[in-house]
């Protein structure tokens, strides 16, 4: 049995006054209680971030809300998919990558890997390998146009029944491998079990090392994605749901709106060292009970289009391990 613990955390707000065109702006993770840190890895929650947004700017938390990212299949099919399951059809990328994974579309199967489904494109370019997604550098970096990279994730899990039907279990490793040089790995996972750090000044990311190459056989440290969260109204701590005064935040929220953007700054850091010639991406998600899963790539610009505020209220706290109850253990086989 695995034993998987939740425990409350107490959130904390970040005021940046600044102007902006496009896209999302993101505060550093490494700065103020902004963000939760799952090993190499800091996860952001855009629905709680789009309800700050407006509490400052007002517009609501839909169209508008720069934190509000449409992602039907349609809405992403310019970006970088790597899974997808809209009507069993995978997202064709461009040259210099594999095309996207297809997720599970039925509520009969409940895991995916890209370990254990076969490659959807094959080898496309020297060191393409058969059980990751991969991509050139070259090509992702042409992509970025000098931005950050970020990870956004669907949480299409079932919505009826309880918040542990909501959501799903995840984790996943990036290693960037090149020529002449050993391949280094950054890994999203649960910090050995226990659950998101906050609480960080500088450098906390900078502190988890990988130790290698998942063994997924005996992998046992999984994130949980999705779910209720419920907070105050100020969004300042976390709450049970049944308590006056509580806000609930769904982050189960289908195929057409993103619930997470996933950000590492060592990943970046690697990536802009001219080392490596290729990326690849290992991940699997399990107790699957629902619709297709979707994960894709996009820097902030890329992501919506939205006027110039002049003081944005970003991001308070994020993480797929977050679910609004004081404690909750779950037991897996």
């Amino acid at each position: 049995m695995k034993k998987y613990l939740i425990k409350t955390f107490v959130l904390s707000t970040v005021l940046i006054s600044q102007f902006v065109t496009a896209g999302i702006i993101y505060p550093d993770p490494q700065v103020g209680l902004n963000a939760a840190q799952f090993g190499d890895f800091y996860s952001y929650s855009l629905p709680i971030s789009a309800y700050q947004y407006d509490l400052v700017n007002g517009g609501g938390v839909t169209n508008g809300n720069p934190f509000y990212v449409k992602s039907s299949p349609g809405q992403i099919k310019d970006l970088i998919v790597v899974a997808t399951g809209a009507g069993g059809q995978a997202q064709t990328n461009i040259d210099g990558m594999d095309n996207a994974y297809e997720t599970p579309n039925s509520s009969g199967i409940v895991e995916f890997s890209t370990k254990d489904n076969p490659d959807p494109t094959g080898d496309i370019f020297t060191g393409d390998l058969d059980t990751t997604w991969d991509i050139e550098v070259s090509t992702l970096m042409d992509y970025l146009d000098g931005e950050e990279m970020y990870f956004y994730f669907n949480n299409n899990q079932a919505n009826s029944g309880d918040a542990i039907d909501q959501s799903l279990f995840a984790a996943g490793q990036i290693f960037l491998s090149g020529n002449g040089v050993d391949d280094v790995y950054f890994d999203f996972l649960n910090n050995g079990g226990l659950g998101p750090i906050f609480g960080f000044q500088g450098s906390d990311v900078e502190a988890y090392t990988s130790s290698g190459a998942f063994d997924w056989d005996n992998f046992d440290d999984f994130v949980l994605s999705g779910g209720q969260v419920c907070t105050n109204v100020d969004v300042t701590a976390f709450l049970a749901c049944d308590v006056v005064g509580a806000v609930l935040f769904n982050h189960n929220l289908g195929a057409n709106q993103a619930a997470y953007a996933i950000y590492s700054p060592e990943l970046m850091q690697a990536l802009n060292s001219g080392n490596y010639d290729a990326m690849h991406i290992d991940i699997k998600f399990t107790g699957l009970n629902n619709g297709y899963e979707q994960l894709f790539i996009a820097s902030a610009s890329q992501i919506n289009e939205i006027p110039e505020p002049a003081s944005i209220l970003l991001l308070s706290i994020g993480g797929l391990m977050l679910i609004g109850m004081s404690e909750l253990a779950l037991l897996k086989k």
